[in-house]
């Protein structure tokens, strides 16, 4: 029996590392970090960033919308700012060195739409 050449593999997982592309990490002018996610339609820019507190009403307006609210676990019904406030303060990375990319956002880095999260 042949089996396929080895090739490096993350220890954690059982992925090969071809898996995984590589992707930089860039910074908006007023140095928030982001990643610009790869595009399968050039009319359409997608980037992964850490949660803005102007995502706050984002956040409400998507969380209230009740078949989202009850596919989730724990989600307070209704998602009220505070809420809002307290989840993103809670997701927002304290090291600038280490940012914490979890937000796709929709159009551009820092002033487009929290898109999914």
């Amino acid at each position: 029996m042949d089996f396929p050449a080895p090739r490096k593999i993350y220890p954690q997982m059982d992925l090969p590392a071809e898996s995984f592309p590589h992707y930089e990490i860039e910074y908006t002018e007023d140095q928030k970090a982001y990643i610009r996610l790869p595009q399968r339609d050039s009319t359409i820019l997608l980037f992964l960033t850490e949660f803005y507190d102007s995502d706050t009403e984002a956040l409400i307006g998507t969380l209230n919308v009740e078949e989202i609210n009850n596919a989730l676990i724990s989600v307070p019904k209704p998602y009220k700012l505070d809420h809002a406030q307290y989840f993103i303060k809670q997701q927002q990375h304290p090291s600038k060195a280490d940012p914490f990319l979890q937000v796709i956002r929709l159009g551009h880095p820092r002033l487009g739409r929290l898109a999914g999260c």
